[in-house]
């Protein structure tokens, strides 16, 4: 099921490449989302699964989207339920983060692409390169339930 996750990602970020998006969304590390988001500037979009939320817990308040079912399909409907979100909130900044900032990447350049402003990638996600992400950052979660 991972390796059929990777597979995807690696097509859709190919295919990205193809149609050469130049207008791709901005990465904002993890403690500069942080900052963000306690001064109720930003919003952060957490797209990974169930299974990763239980796995690490979530980032407190933020909204839970997994871009995956429970048995490791895309969903069909999420494209619909972030724009639901996003367009709700145009005063804010939105970021999005995953497990290494790959899906959060795809959907931050799709939306950023489609015309979409103040859309950020939380480089590195949750685990990152060399502990630089949101917990080797040692950001703040709670259990997710």
């Amino acid at each position: 099921m991972v390796t059929a996750k990777i597979i995807r990602l690696i097509i859709i970020s190919f295919i990205l490449g193809l149609f050469h998006l130049s207008i791709l969304a901005s990465d904002i590390s993890p403690t500069q989302a942080w900052a963000k988001y306690i001064n109720n500037e930003l919003i952060i979009i957490d797209v990974r699964t169930k299974s990763e939320w239980k796995e690490t817990g979530v980032i407190p308040n933020s909204i839970l989207i997994s871009m995956h079912d429970d048995d490791g399909n895309e969903k069909s409907n999420f494209t619909e339920e972030v724009l639901l979100i996003i367009n709700k909130v145009k005063d804010k900044d939105i970021s999005f983060i995953c497990a290494s900032g790959g899906r959060s990447n795809i959907i931050s350049s799709y939306l950023s692409a489609k015309g979409y402003e103040k859309i950020y990638n939380i480089s590195q996600g949750f685990f990152g390169k060399e502990k630089k992400g949101w917990i080797g950052k040692e950001l703040p979660t709670i259990e997710y339930k």
